[in-house]
This record gives C-alpha cells, sequence and structure tokens, in this order.
C-alpha cells in the first residue's frame, strides 16, 4: 500500500504477499476449515463482560463476546483467537450466520441456567450483517424463545450502525 500511495495519482500497484505471508484467500482457506470445525466441535468459547447500572438496577447485564480455540497453538500463539482475526474472514466465506446462530444458542442456554439460579440476567449480543439478512432468523429466535420459554426481553441484539443503515429493510 505504500508503494501505491508512494507512486502518485493516475498509478497502479499489484499487491504481492510478502514472503511466508498468507494471501486473503489462503487465510479464508484455512478459516473455512478450522471454523467448521469448531462449529461441530463446540471449538468457540463465550466470555461475559458484565455492564454495571448506574442506576441501581438489580439485574445483571452482560456483554457476549466470541472466541475460537485455537487448536494448533504453538509458542507464539495463544490458545484463544479473537473474534476481529476470525469473524472478517466468516463474513466472507458466508459462515458468520452459523457462527451467530452458535453464540445465539449457546448463550440461551447459559441465559436459562442463570434465571433457574434466580438471577435476572440481560445479555446484549452482537450480530453480524449475515443474520440480519437472514430471514429465517427471526423465525428461528421465536421458536427457541417458545420452547425453551425464555424470559422476555432477555436478549438485546447489537448491531453496528453502518450495518443497520445499510440493511435498514432488514433491521427493522
Amino acid at each position: 500500500m505504500q508503494e501505491a500511495s508512494e507512486s502518485g495519482v493516475n498509478q497502479s500497484c499489484i499487491q504481492q504477499p510478502e514472503k511466508g505471508e498468507l494471501s486473503r484467500q489462503e487465510v479464508d482457506t484455512c478459516f473455512r476449515e478450522q471454523l467448521t470445525e469448531a462449529l461441530k466441535n463446540d471449538n468457540f468459547i463465550l466470555h461475559f463482560q458484565p455492564i454495571v447500572s448506574l442506576h441501581g438496577d438489580t439485574k445483571e447485564r452482560y456483554e457476549v463476546f466470541i472466541r475460537l480455540k485455537n487448536i494448533n497453538p504453538n509458542e507464539n500463539t495463544s490458545n484463544l483467537i479473537m473474534p476481529q482475526d476470525f469473524l472478517p474472514a466468516a463474513e466472507r466465506i458466508g459462515m458468520a450466520t452459523a457462527i451467530d446462530r452458535w453464540v445465539l444458542h449457546q448463550a440461551i442456554i447459559h441465559i436459562l441456567n442463570r434465571w433457574k439460579k434466580g438471577k435476572e440476567t440481560l445479555f446484549f449480543l452482537k450480530l453480524s450483517a449475515a443474520s440480519i439478512k437472514d430471514n429465517t432468523l427471526i423465525d428461528w429466535l421465536i421458536y427457541q424463545a417458545k420452547e425453551k420459554q425464555l424470559p422476555p426481553n432477555s436478549l438485546t441484539f447489537v448491531v453496528k450502525e453502518s450495518v443497520a443503515v445499510t440493511n435498514l429493510k432488514h433491521a427493522r
């Protein structure tokens, strides 16, 4: 990129990965295999970040985050892969909706367990653009809520403003 900006206007450059650097297509291929395995074998982990009420509300609130277990870590990598490292690839290869469904399913299980223990809990979950466009998501959520007797208003969905504006029809 630096070469292109230094070349001036009306110029073009071809980006070549440096030695040892993977191309976007190679990264996507690697993640496709890893994400497919993660969905099959529950190799994702949810993390729950508390959200504290400044108004004294006693309900517990958590933002839900996903991590991918690194099944082949070496000494230079963590055992967990952060979402910013795998979700863009998941969106490019069409796996974001499946990952969102996994997160939703697991979050429903977690929230039901908390309510059974008498802890009124609310979860805030991020949805991908692909899930916003998915016409079957609402029906799936309604089915899950009824079948599992999900407490009303226990899940709140968070959508990036750019995604909501771009997909205004679906975001409603």
